[in-house]
């Protein structure tokens, strides 16, 4: 056999980085031949960090400086007043009284926890003054509203008795009587405004109203009803089962109470009439007609121009009648009997 060629050792080729001379952390410029260094960018992060830093805590800085100063300078503080409650013999209402301290511009007053929350605008209230308000909550919050739309507390005074939460409010009255000529009926809401109107009022199935109710013309009617203020109308005051806080007044007419409660005065110029269980507050008055009052209460005195007629009734005051125009039966007149009391003439009434 031939001998076989031997073939020739591999030879590891020089890599092009041998070939061309150069260290890693050289390269060739344009015109060639001239190495360059790369720069080492590892090297300069943490002083760019560094006064990064620097600049973000004197911008902080600055910003809350400014703020503190300003807010130091802009600053709105609320007046110093003493507030209290005065509440009013005989009403649900109270007056809000200013006792001491700095005048108040009520248009900058906002009052939680009344009907009205806006009773205090347009006036200049000094130590002194007071605005009557109807408390609807277990207290009245007094807010003071600043330049800067800050607001601010002022007070916070404790209710017993609060009314209840309005439904309504005066738009809704001058809506439904529109502007003060038609009926108007409460029927089982809250209404927080005067009910002022020409045509009759009804108020029924447990309505409210939370200030006075007025006919000018016509009559009242209530079915389960309260009136936190004075009824007057022109016509027949009519109430089966409620309330009246003020006075009943019958301009022309009869006032007919039955299983009511009038915590002020009756007054009809006819008949004044109180049945079933009916407690009146004041005086029950019939200037031209007979008064009548049947199974009820009258803690103040009774006067009629005819007759006065008691039946089961109890008055804690005194009758003011001609002798002949008392008809008394199982009654009390002044802590007496019928028999033993003598009633008193109407010219001393």
């Amino acid at each position: 056999m031939g001998e076989r060629r031997r073939r020739p050792a591999f030879r590891r080729s020089r890599s092009t980085r041998e070939r061309r001379g150069r260290h890693p952390h050289f390269s060739s410029g344009l015109t060639g031949g001239v190495a360059r260094r790369r720069p080492n960018c590892r090297a300069l992060s943490p002083v760019v960090g560094d006064v990064m830093l620097v600049a973000v805590v004197l911008v902080l800085g600055a910003v809350s400086a400014g703020a503190l100063f300003g807010v130091a300078e802009t600053g709105d503080p609320a007046p110093t007043v003493t507030l209290d409650l005065d509440p009013i013999e005989d009403r649900p209402t109270t007056r809000l009284r200013h006792t001491h301290g700095a005048v108040l511009d009520g248009d900058r007053l906002r009052l939680r926890g009344v009907a009205d929350p806006d009773a205090a605008t347009g006036r200049k209230i000094a130590a002194g003054d007071a605005i009557t308000v109807a408390p609807v909550a277990d207290r009245i919050v007094v807010v003071w509203s600043g330049d800067r739309d800050t607001s601010h507390v002022l007070s916070r005074l404790a209710v017993a008795d609060p009314l209840p939460v309005p439904d309504r409010r005066c738009g809704f009255v001058d809506s439904e009587t529109n502007g003060g000529v038609d009926a108007i009926t409460v029927d089982g809401i809250v209404v927080a405004c005067d009910v002022v109107t020409d045509e009759q009022v009804t108020v029924q199935n447990g309505g409210v109203v939370i200030g006075d109710a007025i006919s000018d013309a016509k009559a009242f009617d209530g079915d389960d009803a309260t009136v936190y203020g004075d009824l007057d109308v022109a016509a027949v005051a009519n109430l089966q089962t409620g309330t009246i806080t003020g006075d009943v007044t019958s301009q022309t007419a009869d006032v007919k109470l039955d299983d009511a409660t009038v915590e002020g005065a009756v007054n009809a110029e006819k008949v004044a009439e109180a049945t079933g269980g009916t407690v009146v507050g004041g005086d029950v008055v019939s200037q031209t007609a007979d008064a009548k009052v049947i199974d009820s209460t009258v803690e103040g005195s009774v006067t009629a121009d005819d007759t006065v007629k008691l039946d089961g009734a109890t008055v804690t005051g005194h009758v003011y009648a001609d002798p002949a125009d008392l008809d008394c039966t199982d009654s009390t007149i002044a802590g007496r009997d019928c028999g033993a009391y003598s009633p008193r003439p109407r010219s001393e009434w």
